[in-house]
């Protein structure tokens, strides 16, 4: 390939990473087994403070190195946008493992389908004793079990590319997602491939909102894009007990979330005519911070809980979790050890995604 092709690649892969030294290099190599010429691979370093620094320096010469303050998830991935080059831009997470294939994939899919803008894909799922789901994508995000692909993007259809030393077959499905998208992501981020031109027009993602601002891209970008679905584990999707999703971190992130929600529906009034679906946000919303919060504030949990109970929350969630409040701590404790053990076993996290 010449100079000139590599100059201008066809695709960057943005990797934001903040502290990630013990789990990058198996990232790196696992994008890298994949990535020839037209494939530009940066690393955005977050202010890492570990040895992050020096595992990107083992990749000298194959992947670009970009350095800020540490601002976040958002903010490192605007940055790696604004440095990449390619025609399409893919995410990964630091942590994560590209399965092969996966770039040809997602490539193939937005070469052969123009109104395309976005691509996204399934997952397994592991953490440290090994593999924990071969399919999880259902699992974390409760609208795909809820309603299934083909509800949510409309057309199904087949792709085929090269994956090393074999042909993948997969099913594609594709459409318009909004405004679906907008009562609940199911858009897995580290699976992302877009167009460049998605993340210029649809703009950056809001660093104000860190747990939220993919969701809120996504559905910005979805009212002026196809997207489409690759019904097949794009990456391996590493599981631990820090992840911003978990439900220590709820009561930060979910009243952003509620915030951003309201200004979906500040842009798109008409967004409140299912009415049955923003009362079911929050709520989810609610019970999630009402369960959060039992450990710190039983007062408040219980406010939480009365707000949820306003919303439609289930008679059997309200009465287990108003037990919970009326045990006495030591208790409730044990039994959330013993939860949590249970969990452990069986790979659970917090729950799905709305």
């Amino acid at each position: 390939m010449s100079q000139a092709s590599r100059d201008t690649p066809r695709l960057s892969v943005v990797i934001p990473a903040y502290n990630q030294a013990a789990f990058l290099r198996e990232t790196l190599e696992s994008v890298l087994q994949q990535a020839g010429d037209e494939v530009e691979v940066i690393v955005v370093n977050d202010g890492s403070t570990d040895a992050t620094l020096d595992v990107i320096a083992g990749f000298s010469g194959r992947v670009r190195c970009v350095t800020q303050p540490n601002a976040g998830l958002a903010a490192a991935r605007n940055r790696g946008h604004r440095e990449a080059r390619g025609e399409f831009v893919a995410w990964l997470d630091s942590d994560d493992l590209c399965e092969p294939g996966r770039l040809a994939l997602q490539m193939e899919v937005l070469q052969r389908y123009p109104e395309i803008g976005l691509v996204s894909g399934g997952f397994s799922a592991f953490n440290a004793e090994g593999q924990v789901s071969p399919s999880f994508a259902a699992h974390y995000y409760g609208q795909i079990g809820r309603f299934g692909l083909h509800t949510l993007y409309g057309a199904a259809d087949t792709v085929v590319a090269d994956a090393g030393t074999q042909k993948l077959s997969v099913p594609l499905y594709r459409g318009k997602v909004y405004p679906a998208i907008a009562y609940g992501n199911f858009v897995h981020p580290p699976t992302v491939m877009m167009r460049r031109e998605v993340w210029t027009l649809t703009g950056e993602l809001d660093a104000e909102f860190p747990s939220a601002a993919d969701w809120e891209f996504f559905v910005r970008a979805s009212r002026k894009f196809s997207f489409a679905y690759l019904d097949h584990p794009l990456l391996r999707y590493r599981l631990s007990a820090g992840q911003m999703s978990s439900m220590s971190n709820a009561l930060r992130h979910v009243p952003r979330e509620m915030l951003m929600f309201e200004r979906m529906l500040a842009a798109d009034p008409a967004l409140r005519a299912d009415a049955s679906r923003v009362r079911e946000l929050y709520r989810s919303w609610y019970f999630t911070m009402a369960s959060a919060a039992v450990d710190t504030s039983r007062w408040l949990a219980l406010k939480y809980l009365v707000y949820s109970l306003y919303h439609g929350c289930e008679i059997s969630l309200f009465l287990r979790t108003a037990l919970k409040l009326a045990l006495p701590a030591f208790l409730v404790s044990r039994l959330q050890g013993a939860r949590r053990t249970l969990a452990g076993q069986s790979g659970e996290q917090s729950p799905s995604r709305r």
